[in-house]
């Protein structure tokens, strides 16, 4: 149990054991067909959304997948983006800079003179094998994954839900406040500080879920 005089969620570090975020973590592919290990990732007990093409900027923008797999050419039209994969990696750290974005590319860039690069959180060659894939990704999942994540995807949720910031900081007192009781934030807690629809609330108490099973037992 950590102490009471912290008041932020970024200040706990404890993580998932790797086989429940395996499980848990959704990731979602943008690419060309059959140039990423889709098939065989989900045979692996990975849970992988895939998109030929951009679908929808909205799913980027309020991290409802942890790990966004990015090509960087062809993915996008040019009212989605001008500059292909690249804008769309520039929009979605715009709108959620928590999000976990692999650039994925058989393309060769100096990662110290671009500043794309630096945006993206990791980087894979294409196209890369089984091995590769899992390693990258487990990678990800046991060094990014912590309170201080979810809690960043839970924030940028709200912000793009226009809760305001006053009330997004009384929530995150509230997280802190029950993990030290060790107790849950339940729904009815959560909807009386933010407003949201029906569908926005679900899918955000599924991130105060798993802050709080991390956070008391920290």
């Amino acid at each position: 149990m950590f102490s009471f005089k912290k008041k932020s969620l970024s200040d706990l570090k404890v993580r998932l054991d790797l086989k429940d975020q395996i499980r848990r973590a959704r990731i979602l592919v943008i690419d060309d067909p059959n140039a990423f290990p889709v098939e065989l990732l989900k045979a692996e007990g990975y849970n992988v959304t895939y998109w030929e093409k951009l679908k929808s900027l909205t799913p980027l923008e309020t991290g409802d997948y942890d790990i966004i797999i990015l090509d960087l050419n062809g993915i996008a039209t040019s009212n989605q983006s001008s500059s292909d994969g690249i804008g769309i990696l520039r929009h979605i750290k715009s709108y959620n800079p928590s999000q976990i974005v692999v650039a994925y590319s058989a393309k060769k860039y100096d990662f110290k003179q671009s500043d794309f690069w630096k945006l993206a959180d990791d980087y894979l060659g294409k196209p890369s094998p089984l091995d590769s894939c899992k390693q990258k990704i487990d990678e990800l999942l046991h060094s990014k994954f912590n309170v201080e994540h979810y809690w960043g995807i839970l924030r940028g949720q709200l912000i793009a839900e226009s809760v305001p910031d006053k009330r997004i900081r009384k929530l995150e007192h509230l997280l802190v406040k029950k993990a030290q009781q060790q107790s849950a934030l339940s729904m009815e807690d959560f909807s009386s500080i933010v407003k949201l629809s029906k569908e926005a609330l679900s899918a955000a108490f599924v991130v105060v879920t798993i802050i709080g099973k991390l956070a008391v037992n920290a």
